[in-house]
């Protein structure tokens, strides 16, 4: 039973990433015309703190900055993953196809519009529907609402709601399964005049906490516009009877402006 329901758990927390909200700051300033970053998990070795590499990735940009392809690369620099985007004249997301490193299509996401509401509808290489998800938009297109839907059935799975500062950033997420009962929470807090912040999480398994966590991020590069260029993540955890900050991943970015 309690295997049952730690892969119960696993597959709903998959099923999180389209609630997730963009992480604050991301937002290009300038006439960005591609952002290459590499990530980076820490991990330690003899007592020291080593990089291993994680992750890299090429997203280009249109002049209006919308993503129109993306590019993630294995770790032998071959082409692992190719995204290509679609916009329409408004700017507004319409069409996701994702390519696998032989250039076949590995899936598409369809984006529809209903007023303020997105709705998204994914579809693996084969053409099965794979994940149905309506999206309620604010006026600055911010997310605050998001139902997923179970595909098989049409039933409602999960639903969220998202707040942002004035500013526009990530304040808070919360998540619902298709009881209404809590399944994950999360919080944001900033440091004033800063980039960085703090992001506290839970997760509920049958009403219970089964999971927290607490992490904090900080951009210490910029570049001339205000964008970062390297990024450092910490965790809070507790290690050898105390409390500490711990890092965890690095994050690096270069811009090129047009």
């Amino acid at each position: 039973m309690k295997k049952l329901l730690i892969t119960t758990m696993a597959v709903l927390i998959l099923g999180v990433v389209a609630f997730t909200q963009t992480d604050p700051f991301q937002t290009l300033l300038g006439p960005v015309s591609k952002v290459e970053e590499w990530s980076y998990t820490v991990e330690e070795e003899f007592g020291n703190a080593v990089e291993v590499w994680d992750a890299h990735s090429v997203t280009m940009y249109n002049t209006d900055k919308n993503p129109i392809e993306s590019i993630h690369y294995t770790e032998t620099g071959s082409i692992g993953e190719r995204y290509i985007r679609t916009f329409d004249s408004s700017g507004q997301l319409i069409q996701v196809v994702k390519y696998n490193w032989l250039g076949g299509i590995e899936g598409k996401t369809f984006y529809t519009y209903e007023g303020k509401i997105q709705i998204t509808r994914s579809y693996d290489g084969s053409g099965h529907l794979k994940s149905a998800t309506d999206v309620e938009l604010d006026e600055h297109g911010n997310s605050i609402q998001v139902t997923d839907y179970d595909v098989d059935s049409g039933d409602i799975a999960l639903r969220g709601y998202n707040t942002y500062t004035a500013d526009g950033e990530p304040l808070s997420t919360r998540i619902y399964d298709d009881k209404g009962e809590i399944f994950m929470e999360m919080d944001w807090q900033y440091d004033v005049g800063e980039m960085s912040y703090t992001v506290t999480g839970a997760t509920y398994l049958l009403g219970n906490v089964f999971m927290k966590t607490e992490s904090r991020m900080v951009p210490n590069k910029t570049d001339e516009h205000g964008n970062w260029t390297e990024e450092r993540k910490y965790e809070h955890k507790e290690r050898f009877g105390k409390t500490e900050w711990a890092l965890t991943n690095i994050y690096r970015r270069e811009i090129t402006y047009r």
